[in-house]
């Protein structure tokens, strides 16, 4: 969320100070207070509210604060759909993703970390973008072995060497032909 800024949600124009949300009347932008009436029982299910500068009002067919706890959870999930998920739960899932791109935009790589029954498992996704074809390399620590995916395309048609060392100082390539 960024500060000082107005948001307009659900037809109404609300603002972000903190951990508190308001609702600001339309004509004056003046922030809107509950009007509560003494005869009404604390567990009604409505609620009103209305500028103390001008009068405008709204009703709201839930308590104000349950409104304006939605608002503050809808906000939040814009910043949530930003972030990056690490799932460390599930099994063959992802743990860490991340995308590379190349300056000139002709290539892409995609690395993520895929948990496993064999361990961590490193997951390489390249390609020449436009193409629906990729290479996929994969590395497991736990065996200390390199492989890729034989159906797609091969790593050295896209790297010139992939180079895996371990903990252990052993190291596993995969390199083009011809080079030393």
């Amino acid at each position: 969320m960024e500060k000082d800024k107005i948001y307009f949600l659900k037809d109404k124009y609300w603002v972000k100070n903190g951990r508190t949300v308001e609702l600001l009347c339309p004509k004056d932008k003046t922030p809107m207070r509950e009007v509560k009436d003494p005869f009404r029982i604390v567990l009604d299910q409505y609620s009103e509210v209305m500028c103390p500068d001008c009068g405008f009002e709204y009703k709201f067919d839930l308590p104000f604060n349950t409104a304006k706890q939605d608002v503050a959870r809808l906000l939040d999930a814009k910043k949530y759909q930003k972030m990056e998920i690490i799932d460390i739960d599930g099994i063959g899932t992802p743990v860490l993703k991340k995308k590379v791109s190349t300056k000139d935009d002709t290539f892409f790589a995609s690395i993520q970390i895929n948990e496993s029954k064999r361990g961590p498992q490193l997951v390489i996704y390249a390609g020449r973008k436009g193409l629906k074809t990729k290479s996929q390399l994969f590395i497991t620590p736990e065996t200390k072995k390199m492989s890729f995916d034989h159906k797609d395309v091969k790593p050295t048609d896209i790297f010139t060497k992939v180079t895996a060392e371990f903990d252990d100082g052993s190291v596993n390539e995969i390199k083009r032909k011809g080079l030393g």
